[in-house]
């Protein structure tokens, strides 16, 4: 086939030929619009879909996967708490605008308010009682807006309450309850709500705990002392909830049942009036002394009658928990007559020191006897002062110069039994304690600063 080729010598014969012209311009049309067509599906090939904000991230990009970092917080808070809730911000957030749960969008909070840190990484809120979300916007300088959120549902917390008798008499065997009331039951979530609680008890620092420590009841052997029964009682989940998690990598619903994970109730307990003649003890202890002689201290003790006694075991401590074996006296065996009994700590300890028997059975049974306290001889009393003493009500406390700030206060009953603990609160300040919530008696003052302990009897009236 012949190719006709014009041949144009100049402009004007370009412009004499209209013909040629439209298909020349059909051309460099068609042409560039091809063009456009390749570079605009190369483009989104590349760049996969924008996100309206000019970001054209590919489809493994970070923005179109990305999800906030999750709220951490209390999911099961109890109602007018005050709580935390945060998140992480590791991304270079350029803002923060949180939300507290509402019963509507648009609606005011039901009752949660947010107290601190708006626009921040972290905000202080006032629990509310309904349930709702909470709702964090922030600012992604690559991915621009997201939110998390994470459920949150308040509870009602359990309270504990001990039962048991309000007097008991010496060595006369008891029991002490402690029951759990309260709380919902409920938690976020689908899970059971399945649950363990522990019990902590303290008793009064002569009684003895003899069963029931770690659960919901106790048997315990009186002492001398009156004082307070109580019981710390902490609630563990066990179960496993499915509640909704944030925007993204959230936290997972929180089945707690409770929105508190502990209690604590005490009971005041007396020495009963009509105990009559009651000493179930194969020993009848008639008398049990300790005293500061010099550099040694003296124990004496006597019984009015022994059965079955093989022998006293005398023990040592240093707060009047804790004791250690120091020494041992055989027994008499059986015997209705008087007998008495003397022990030397040779080596006693520099500070206040707590003293006990444990009176053993050839069977292996033990009893333990009051607690005595002996002061410190190591250690001036002198540059503690604290006055009126004696007193029926406030004790000021005349701290030495050079007390630390963070000294510690503390008073002990002469069983041992700490009635109170605190901290100095400066140097030159004078502490007041009201002791006219004490029973009446001896006590000793504890003053500990540097490593040094200094202390003072003082009477309760």
């Amino acid at each position: 086939m012949k190719t006709i080729t014009p041949n144009y010598t100049n402009n004007a014969d370009l412009l004499h030929n209209p013909a040629e012209v439209s298909y020349t311009s059909k051309l460099i049309a068609f042409l560039i619009t091809a063009l456009i067509f390749l570079s605009t599906s190369f483009a989104f090939a590349q760049g996969g879909n924008g996100n309206g904000n000019g970001n054209g991230n590919s489809n493994n990009g970070p923005c179109n996967t990305s999800q906030p970092r999750p709220i951490t917080g209390n999911q099961t808070p109890c109602p007018g708490t005050i709580e935390t809730y945060c998140i992480e911000n590791d991304r270079g957030y350029t803002s923060f605008e949180w939300d507290v749960p509402r019963a509507h969008a648009g609606n005011p909070p039901t009752g949660w308010e947010i107290i601190s840190g708006q626009g921040t990484s972290c905000v202080t809120v006032l629990v509310g009682e309904k349930p709702g979300t909470m709702k964090v916007k922030v600012n992604d300088p690559i991915c621009g807006t997201k939110v998390a959120t994470l459920p949150v549902h308040p509870g009602d917390a359990f309270h504990v309450a001990i039962s048991g008798p309000d007097t008991v008499c010496l060595n006369e065997e008891q029991v002490f309850t402690a029951s759990v009331s309260g709380g919902n039951g409920n938690g976020n979530g689908n899970g059971n709500n399945n649950g363990t609680f522990t019990y902590t008890w303290t008793a009064p620092a002569d009684w003895m705990i003899v069963d029931g420590q770690g659960t919901n009841q106790i048997t315990v052997i009186p002492g001398e002392t009156e004082g307070e029964v109580s019981v710390s009682v902490d609630y563990t989940a066990t179960s496993n909830g499915n509640g909704n998690g944030n925007n993204g990598n959230g936290v997972g619903g929180h089945n707690k049942g409770y929105c508190n994970n502990n209690d604590t109730a005490q009971k005041m307990v007396y020495q009963g009036t009509d105990c009559g003649n009651i000493n179930p003890l194969p020993v009848k202890l008639m008398s049990f002394n300790a005293a500061r002689a010099q550099s040694v201290v003296l124990l004496e003790w006597a019984t009015a009658s022994e059965k079955n006694n093989a022998v006293f075991e005398v023990e040592r401590s240093r707060d009047g928990r804790t004791f250690e074996q120091i020494g041992k006296e055989a027994g008499n065996g059986n015997t209705n007559s008087v007998h008495k009994y003397s022990f030397r700590d040779g080596q006693p300890l520099a500070d206040i020191t707590y003293y006990r028997l444990k009176q053993i059975d050839f069977d292996g049974k033990f009893e333990y006897s009051p607690v005595r306290a002996v002061d410190g001889g190591a250690r001036s009393l002198e540059p503690v002062k604290a006055y009126p003493n004696p007193t029926s009500g406030l004790i000021r406390v005349e701290l030495p110069e050079g007390t630390a700030d963070d000294a510690t206060v503390t008073i002990v009953s002469v069983t041992g039994q700490t009635v109170f603990s605190g901290t100095a609160r400066s140097i030159s300040s004078n502490q007041q304690i009201d002791m006219g919530r004490f029973t009446s008696g001896m006590y000793i003052l504890n003053i500990n600063s540097n490593n040094q302990t200094q202390s003072l009897r003082i009477s309760k009236l």
